[in-house]
């Protein structure tokens, strides 16, 4: 049996870091705390409470400097005056230097803004905080252009997912390997069966001729997601996040291919994964 790796030591309380801003300006984060004992079994290992602090400059900072202890306060973007707190595990990244600790005093910290993330937060929050202080209308003009960029991405790719279905036949989707990307998370001969119940699917639809009802058809749609819940069941849930969203996007192929275009989100009706 392997042995359980031990985690990376935490940095010592009240160390201070000094992180490079893009802009080339200067800011902090320094440790808070660590997790005690019923709190590391909380979060899964010990972990450090890490704050940005509310200084900021062009030379690196002296410790004595009360800014470094006051908690960078968030409100870019859709923040609302929340703290710049998180708990990290582990050690920060080369680029953050340790540049001294700060004597321990006894503070009071609301902690109930504290997430979890990962240490390159600090930096990231600290320069969009700057810069929505500092060069507002920018980033409000720079906001709208990625808007309008992605509202742009979405239409074409939207288009583009039209043509591919208006494309999609059920002879055609019945060549489709489907799950491969499956393994080795979930088992051959589970990836065999699903593919087996799309297949047998898509053969029952095809059996049905050139004008079948829209009941004949529901019917064997409906069947074939039923299938999916009895494997699931069968099979220790295997049916998770990716499974779930893969099967129901094939599904949904097959509907459009067997002609049931108004039909949305069906396997939603029937699931039980």
């Amino acid at each position: 049996m392997p042995k359980k790796k031990t985690p990376p030591p935490l940095p010592e309380v009240g160390t201070v870091y000094l992180m490079t801003l893009p802009n080339g300006l200067y800011s902090t984060c320094r440790i808070v705390r660590h997790t005690d004992a019923e709190e590391a079994k909380q979060k899964g290992c010990p972990m450090a409470l890490v704050a940005a602090s509310a200084w900021n400059g062009a030379e690196i900072p002296d410790l004595n400097d009360s800014r470094i202890r006051d908690v960078l306060v968030l409100n870019h973007h859709f923040f609302t005056g929340s703290s710049a707190l998180l708990w990290v595990d582990g050690s920060p990244p080369e680029e953050y230097r340790a540049i001294g600790i700060l004597p321990s005093i006894t503070e009071e910290i609301e902690e109930d803004d504290a997430g979890l993330s990962g240490w390159l937060w600090f930096g990231l929050q600290a320069f969009m905080q700057w810069r929505w202080e500092h060069e507002h209308e920018a980033v409000l003009r720079e906001d709208a252009e990625n808007e309008a960029q992605r509202e742009a991405a979405q239409v074409d790719g939207a288009i583009r997912h039209r043509k591919y279905l208006a494309a999609l036949t059920l002879k055609g989707l019945r060549r489709k390997r489907w799950f491969a990307h499956w393994r080795p998370y979930v088992s051959a001969a589970l990836v065999k069966e699903s593919r087996a119940i799309l297949v047998e699917t898509i053969d029952a639809l095809i059996a049905l001729g050139s004008e079948p009802t829209v009941r004949a058809r529901i019917r064997i749609l409906r069947a074939c997601i039923y299938r999916f819940n009895v494997l699931d069941d069968q099979n220790n849930h295997f049916i998770a996040t990716i499974e779930r969203e893969d099967i129901c996007e094939a599904f949904d192929e097959i509907v459009y291919a067997c002609g049931l275009h108004e039909c949305k989100d069906l396997a939603d009706r029937w699931r039980d994964w």
